[in-house]
């Protein structure tokens, strides 16, 4: 990748998606960073079930009396090794988002990473990737039918997207 033509070469990399944490502790980010030789970062709206934590047992802890100030807790496992974070990617967000090391970074810089990039619940590098391939669908879709693009809208406004949403353009 860096022997490559492209002017820019990334310096850390979010990998979005759900979350599947291997048994030997090698998910999807750190295969990804492995393969490009990038630092990466895992990133989901879901955790899967592993090591005696699930989705809903994180959020009743999330949700405790004393935990409401808190806003990252350390995902520790039955087995009593870390797996990840859940993080409260905003001051008044509700659900998590889930965290966890990948490739050649720590838990604390891709906590901190992840909470930088975030103006709403996905983080921003992700969120602008999703509204440009909502454009880009709607577009297509227009040049195949000829037709409205009212199921793009829909599916804009399902995932939170909206046409007010920008790209930078370089």
């Amino acid at each position: 990748m860096k022997k490559g033509s492209l002017p820019f070469y990334p310096q850390q990399r979010l990998a979005w998606g759900g979350l599947w944490w291997a048994c030997a502790g090698f998910g999807l980010a750190c295969h990804l960073g492995v393969l490009a030789n990038v630092p990466t970062v895992g990133i989901g709206k879901n955790l899967h079930h592993v090591d005696g934590l699930n989705q809903s047992r994180v959020r009743l802890l999330l949700e405790a009396e004393g935990n409401l100030s808190k806003d990252v807790f350390t995902l520790i496992g039955d087995s009593g090794s870390t797996l990840g974070a859940a993080t409260r990617s905003t001051q008044d967000a509700l659900k998590p988002i889930f965290i966890l090391v990948g490739h050649r970074v720590s838990l604390a810089s891709a906590i901190k990473t992840v909470k930088m990039s975030c103006r709403f619940r996905v983080p921003e590098p992700i969120r602008q990737v999703r509204v440009s391939g909502c454009r880009n669908l709607a577009s297509t879709y227009q040049v195949i039918n000829g037709s409205d693009i009212d199921f793009v809208t829909k599916h804009m406004a399902i995932t939170g997207l909206t046409d007010n949403d920008t790209l930078r353009k370089s």
